[in-house]
């Protein structure tokens, strides 16, 4: 009977034994489905980090992109509109050098230079003088010419 408690015994250490083993081999092979699931779960993260990365990569030159094209139509209005004031500044000055060519005298009773005004050299001409037109015949016959007058009784 000892001989068949010892067998009986060995039999149950051995059962023990391979539920041991079993449960290790079961305990091992979730922690390796475990490891699997986390490493999965870790690469999908990192596929969707990196997914983000590059649509905010692509979101931001976007919108670089979107300013530098409006800097662009902005500086492309500056332009034209430059050109534009160029441009009157240019038929302004025509119409004045029209009026006002060179050798022209300019009256007012102002005390403005005409140089504030209009820009380029002016001098002054005839200080203390009265200008008398230029007359065919007679005294006053050609520009800039001083003298007595034409006629006077006193």
């Amino acid at each position: 009977m000892i001989q068949k408690q010892k067998n009986d015994e060995d039999d149950h250490f051995k059962q023990i034994k391979e539920e041991i083993k079993n449960t290790k081999e079961d305990f091992n092979s979730k922690n390796q489905e475990q490891k699997n699931a986390e490493e999965q779960e870790i690469l999908q993260l990192s596929k969707d980090m990196a997914k983000m990365k590059e649509d905010i990569k692509l979101e931001f030159k976007a919108m670089i992109d979107e300013h530098i094209k409006s800097e662009q139509q902005k500086s492309i209005q500056f332009q034209n509109e430059m050109t534009n004031l160029r441009n009157e500044m240019l038929k302004m000055n025509t119409i004045l050098n029209k009026v006002y060519p060179v050798g022209s005298i300019y009256m007012s009773v102002s005390n403005v230079s005409p140089q504030i005004l209009f820009g380029g050299v002016w001098i002054t001409w005839g200080q203390g003088r009265v200008p008398v037109g230029v007359s065919s015949s007679g005294t006053f016959n050609y520009v800039e010419k001083t003298g007595g007058a034409e006629t006077h009784a006193l």
